[in-house]
């Protein structure tokens, strides 16, 4: 297999994105990288009052996980502690709080999906 090298900046390309679908101001992504150590992740998101963004960068402390599911568990942790933060210091808004309910529903997709069982658990046993 030939791994993902990075960039110049050493800065990876996803191999995976999951982005939410946009819903007015609300906007989310988790971005997977497998490469030869592991599993990188990174998350971005953006409200109306503001957003953040983190890339796929071993020199920056990349996040790195041993599987898929992990980097996919301790982004979607990581993307919930960084709307935490967010909506406490951004001003009492109701429609910046609308915007990170949006969000964080679609994060409650996610681990729903990954916690039901796959057709193909049973190969894995």
């Amino acid at each position: 297999m030939t791994w993902p090298q990075p960039n110049a900046h050493g800065v990876y390309q996803p191999t995976e994105t999951l982005a939410m679908e946009t819903k007015g101001a609300a906007q989310a992504e988790i971005r997977l990288c497998q490469i030869e150590d592991g599993w990188m992740w990174a998350v971005s998101y953006q409200t109306n009052r503001g957003g953040g963004s983190g890339t796929l960068s071993r020199s920056g402390g990349g996040d790195l996980d041993d599987t898929r599911a992990a980097a996919l568990a301790n982004a979607v942790a990581g993307l919930r502690q960084r709307l935490a933060s967010h909506a406490r210091v951004s001003f009492c808004d109701i429609s910046n709080e609308a915007c990170v309910k949006t969000i964080e529903a679609w994060l409650d997709g996610i681990e729903q999906q990954q916690a039901e069982p796959s057709l193909f658990d049973w190969a894995a046993a």
